[in-house]
């Protein structure tokens, strides 16, 4: 089993109960590989994971699932303060456990244990961070098209290709 450190950045736009919101993160995961294929374990947020035959199909089903976990909390909260609020709940619960992997997987590619041509290097103690702002809406002007209010149901994950 190999582990490799990961950081990401993921900026989104989501849509809930009356309001539309930015958010940009700078997190930590974890990427674990063995016989069965990749696991990707989020470390700051903690609690979600998604796994792959590749690093590549890891990394884009924990994209989903951490896209997926906005979309829910935008559709629970009545408005963007509660939501700001929840998301930075979220970001802040941190996986203890798998974090100590994280610092261990650091140590390997530091003395050379752990080599990657595939991964972009940056610097373990980069900042981590979560923004969440309000987007205003304002009126386009145009007289006749009234602004639709922001609604969860806007977001939407992506779909899988189908044959036609």
């Amino acid at each position: 089993m190999t582990n490799y450190p990961l950081l990401f950045e993921y900026k989104d736009l989501i849509a809930g109960n009356g309001f539309l919101a930015g958010v940009a993160i700078a997190g930590r995961a974890l990427l674990r590989e063995d016989a069965e294929g990749f696991w990707m374990y989020g470390i700051q947020p903690g609690g979600i994971c998604a796994d792959g035959d590749s690093p590549k199909e890891a990394a884009a089903e924990f994209r989903a699932m951490y896209r997926a976990v906005l979309y829910d909390i935008a559709a629970q909260a009545p408005d963007f303060e509660r939501f700001h609020d929840e998301v930075r709940k979220f970001f802040d619960d941190e996986d203890q456990v798998l974090h100590a992997s994280w610092n261990e997987a650091v140590a390997d590619v530091r003395q050379g244990g752990l080599a990657s041509d595939w991964l972009n290097k940056q610097p373990a103690e980069s900042p981590r961070s979560i923004a969440v702002v309000r987007i205003a809406l304002g009126d386009d002007g145009k007289p006749g098209l009234p602004a639709k209010k922001p609604e969860p149901n806007f977001n939407g994950l992506d779909g899988l290709a189908r044959a036609a």
